[in-house]
């Protein structure tokens, strides 16, 4: 099997859940909230809990379906960094 990086911005929602990314794909990465965001970031994994990220705070996720990550919050233009691998 091929490895691949996975490397992408994705844009938060202000209020609403969004997804990060609609492609399926399993990887291990690191999720950061942006240091720019103006205010703190939530995430969750297949409507589960969320997890609250601060601006500049991050997250190591472990073999992860990143379709089925959502996110919300983060501020007007709040983004987060997605950076890892796949298999």
């Amino acid at each position: 099997m091929a490895n691949n990086v996975v490397a992408f911005s994705a844009a938060t929602g202000n209020q609403n859940w969004v997804q990060i990314t609609s492609i399926p794909v399993i990887a291990s990465c690191t999720v950061l909230s942006l240091s720019s965001n103006s205010a703190d970031v939530q995430i969750r994994y297949d409507g589960g809990t969320a997890v609250w990220l601060s601006p500049g705070q991050s997250i190591d996720l472990e073999r992860v379906d990143l379709s089925l990550l959502e996110t919300k919050g983060g501020g007007v233009g709040g983004k987060l960094t997605v950076i890892g691998g796949s298999w």
